[in-house]
């Protein structure tokens, strides 16, 4: 726990700043293209919006893509039930060839 704690959540919160997101999703996106991975999974923020632009960044840039969020139980504010989590959540998907269904 002590990593996390040190490295994992304050990253993790600093997805909050939409501004920080909007920077960091698409050199991500980008990179994994130049790469070839036209197929990823991504595990997203705990935080909604910033989901929600990982997924418009996605879409835009023509990758396909599952974004989930990462469920797990720590001794601090983190801590919630299965339905909390679930509450948030959204569901979007991409055709192949961009653009929504």
């Amino acid at each position: 726990m002590e990593w996390l704690r040190k490295y994992t959540f304050p990253v993790e919160s600093s997805y909050k700043d939409l501004d920080a997101a909007a920077y960091r999703y698409p050199l991500l996106v980008k990179r994994f293209l130049s790469n070839g991975t036209t197929t990823a999974t991504y595990f997203g923020s705990l935080h909604l919006q910033p989901n929600k632009l990982l997924v418009d960044t996605i879409i835009a840039l023509g990758q396909r893509a599952v974004v989930g969020k990462v469920r797990f139980a720590a001794q601090d504010e983190r801590r919630g039930t299965t339905r909390d989590s679930e509450r948030p959540s959204i569901h979007r998907q991409s055709s192949p060839h961009g653009g929504m269904p």
